[in-house]
C-alpha cells in the first residue's frame, strides 16, 4: 500500500513538473513570437539631427538658408520591412506653449507683420521663400534606413522667437506640441491607413551659454494598430 501511495505521489509530482515546463515553453514561444512581430511591424521614429542652435538675431539671410540646409528631422524606419507610400504631416498646436513663447514677438526685429501676419504667425524677414510643405511624402523607406524631413515653418518661427528671448536675457523653458498625421500603405490590409499622433518638443535657454537647447522627444510609433505604441 505504501508503495502504491509513493508511486501516486511521484506521478502527481511528475505531472506538475510537466505542466510547469509546458507553461514556461509557451511563455518563451510567445516572447519570441512577439519579438519577431515587433521587428516585422512597420515601426518608425521621428528624431532631429541637432540638439541646440545659436541666435538668429541680426544674422544675414545666408545664415538662415544654411541653417535649414544643415538642420532637419529624420524619419527612421526601424522595422525589417520596407514602408511604402508614407505621408507625414506635422501641424501646429497654438494652445500648447505658443502664446507664452510669442507674447513679445511684435518686438522681434526678425519678424514682419505685413500681409495678414499675426503675433502668433509672423513672417520671418530673411526666410520668406522658405515654405516647406507641412505634408511631406515618401514613396518608400527601406528597412533600417532614414529619410530627411524638412523643419516646418512654424517650428522655425519658434526658433527665431526663442533666440530673441535669449537676446533680451529672458530665460525660458517652453514645452510645445505638434500634431502628427500619418498615412501609409498597410500591406496586411492592402490599403492606405491613416493615423494621428502628437509630438512634444522643448526650447530652453538657461542663461549660461548663448544657445537654445532643442529637445524633440524621440517618438517611436508602431504603425500597425494591432501592436502597442508608446512615446519614449
Amino acid at each position: 500500500m505504501d508503495f502504491q501511495i509513493d508511486g501516486s505521489i511521484i506521478s502527481a509530482i511528475s505531472a506538475i513538473f510537466s505542466a510547469v515546463t509546458a507553461i514556461f515553453s509557451l511563455l518563451i514561444a510567445r516572447s519570441n513570437l512577439s519579438h519577431i512581430k515587433n521587428k516585422e511591424a512597420p515601426n518608425i521614429a521621428i528624431t532631429s539631427n541637432f540638439e541646440y542652435f545659436n541666435t538668429f538675431i541680426d544674422q544675414p539671410d545666408l545664415y538662415y538658408k544654411e541653417f535649414v540646409k544643415k538642420h532637419h528631422f529624420n524619419i527612421q524606419n526601424l522595422s525589417l520591412l520596407q514602408i511604402d507610400l508614407l505621408s507625414i504631416e506635422i501641424t501646429d498646436v497654438i494652445d500648447r506653449g505658443k502664446k507664452e513663447l510669442y507674447k513679445n514677438s511684435s518686438d522681434n526685429p526678425e519678424f514682419s507683420f505685413l500681409g495678414g501676419a499675426s503675433d502668433l504667425n509672423p513672417i520671418i524677414k530673411n526666410m520668406q521663400s522658405y515654405q516647406p510643405s507641412l505634408l511631406q511624402k515618401f514613396n518608400s523607406i527601406e528597412a533600417k534606413s532614414a529619410e530627411r524631413y524638412d523643419i516646418p515653418l512654424f517650428i522655425l518661427q519658434d526658433f527665431v522667437q526663442a533666440t530673441y528671448k535669449m537676446k533680451i536675457d529672458e530665460r525660458i523653458k517652453i514645452k510645445r506640441r505638434a500634431n502628427l498625421n500619418i498615412s501609409f500603405y498597410d500591406i496586411s490590409k492592402n490599403k492606405i491607413v491613416k493615423k494621428k499622433y502628437k509630438i512634444i518638443y522643448y526650447l530652453e535657454f538657461k542663461g549660461t551659454i548663448g544657445r537654445i537647447n532643442f529637445d524633440l522627444n524621440p517618438r517611436i510609433i508602431k504603425l500597425n494598430k494591432s501592436f502597442f505604441f508608446r512615446c519614449y
